[in-house]
């Protein structure tokens, strides 16, 4: 069993039935791609062939638990859970630098919202970044 490019724990076995992955804030959706040698497969309740995505799975800050059930033709179903934490944004909004025309605004320090730059007259239009 897969979660995209997501690591998830323990160890991935058959008798293992459930697993935790986190995931940056920077994720919002993640697939689940998994496998299983016979029987029908399900997302979170939807059809899934074996060795392919599941459709994108939208992810909440916090944990999110996705479930994958398997079953055999006339047998019992087996259901894994996986566990995929979000992060939280970073409240961090500050700029990390201030440019203009590609030299580092003097004396620059994130905690300042406002700045003069003097121009040269007939100067062209700065470009800030």
């Amino acid at each position: 069993m897969s979660a995209g490019d997501t690591t998830v724990a323990p160890a991935k076995t058959q008798d293992q039935l459930t697993y935790t992955a986190n995931v940056d804030y920077t994720v919002p959706t993640i697939t689940v791609t998994p496998t299983a040698a016979v029987g029908t497969i399900k997302v979170n309740d939807t059809v899934v062939a074996s060795g392919a995505a599941s459709g994108a799975i939208d992810l909440n800050v916090g944990a999110n638990t996705i479930t994958v059930t398997v079953q055999e033709d006339a047998h019992a179903v087996k259901t894994y859970t996986i566990t995929v934490t979000r992060a939280a944004a970073n409240a961090n909004a500050n700029l990390k630098d201030l440019t203009v025309n590609g030299t580092t605004v003097a004396g620059f320090d994130p905690a300042v919202l406002t700045y003069n730059v003097g121009l040269p007259f007939g100067a062209d239009i700065p470009t800030v970044a």
